[in-house]
């Protein structure tokens, strides 16, 4: 697997894209990547040959995102697969069903990795910082967030 720092594709873009820097930088500090569709292959022991059809699919089909950093050069926030069998988890094609087919990947991304309590100080979210730090702990209020982020557009990121 390919760390971000050592991705020759995503450093170049990431020259020219300030935000996918932060982003990226933000990722890697709570612990996560962004992986390729081998990557996810290697993991989910699925066939190399069709690896980038396979990911591009479960993207298309809203099991999970990625972010184009290139003319159809992918990356899947890691986040999103099981860690023991690097399965999607269930929860990301739930909160994909609220949004709306426009929203990019690296919207998506920023809205994972943003602090819950500048965003929804009316609403108790226990004692989760981000949307990234509920998944798997509270995922009807992580999908109604979803909803009333990017439906409601209550706000803009």
């Amino acid at each position: 697997m390919i760390k971000l720092e050592e991705d020759p594709e995503l450093q170049i873009l990431i020259k020219t894209k300030p935000r996918l820097q932060h982003i990226t930088n933000n990722l890697q500090l709570v612990g996560y990547d962004l992986w390729h569709a081998k990557d996810i292959a290697i993991r989910r022991r699925t066939m190399l040959s069709t690896a980038s059809q396979n990911a591009r699919n479960m993207r298309k089909r809203g099991i999970v995102f990625g972010i184009e950093i290139d003319d159809n050069c992918w990356r899947y926030p890691n986040f999103q697969f099981d860690s023991d069998n690097s399965n999607p988890k269930k929860i990301i094609n739930n909160v994909l069903d609220v949004i709306p087919r426009h929203i990019g990947g690296l919207t998506l991304l920023n809205w994972f990795l943003t602090p819950l309590t500048f965003l929804y100080q009316d609403i108790q979210t226990d004692h989760y910082n981000t949307p990234l730090e509920m998944l798997d702990h509270n995922n009807d209020l992580l999908v109604k967030l979803a909803e009333i982020q990017f439906l409601d557009n209550a706000i803009t990121l």
